[in-house]
């Protein structure tokens, strides 16, 4: 079973999120901003990061550089996600390390299908 870290602000898109992970047989914790999701980090091991692009405090490209510059975290997959469909937000994502990109609202066939390309030898339960 992966462990996924879910950084998402709002609460119903977290909600939603989280369940169809769980659903899918995946541990999932969440935080409500960049700064708390580090502090997870420094202290638990996540198999994949989820994290939205647009949050107050640190925003999601903020948290994915931090997190590409650390040797612990550096080989994380990320998943950015946004309410945007600007082709910027996908090429600053992709420069700063992103493994993907998502727009919300995210389809459950394509959470779980990027999910399992970025896990593809994670067994669930």
């Amino acid at each position: 079973m992966a462990t996924i870290l879910v950084v998402e602000d709002h609460p119903v898109t977290q909600l939603v999120i989280s369940k169809r992970l769980r659903n899918s047989g995946h541990e999932v914790v969440t935080a409500n901003s960049g700064r708390e999701a580090l502090a997870y980090l420094a202290q638990s091991h996540v198999d994949l990061l989820i994290s939205d692009i647009s949050m107050p405090e640190m925003d999601g490209l903020d948290l994915l550089r931090r997190v590409r510059t650390d040797e612990a975290l550096r080989n994380v997959p990320v998943i950015i996600l946004t309410n945007s469909v600007l082709d910027q937000h996908r090429l600053e994502a992709s420069a700063a390390g992103a493994n993907s990109f998502l727009e919300k609202p995210v389809s459950s066939w394509e959470l779980e299908a990027t999910v399992k390309r970025l896990l593809p030898n994670e067994q669930r339960s």
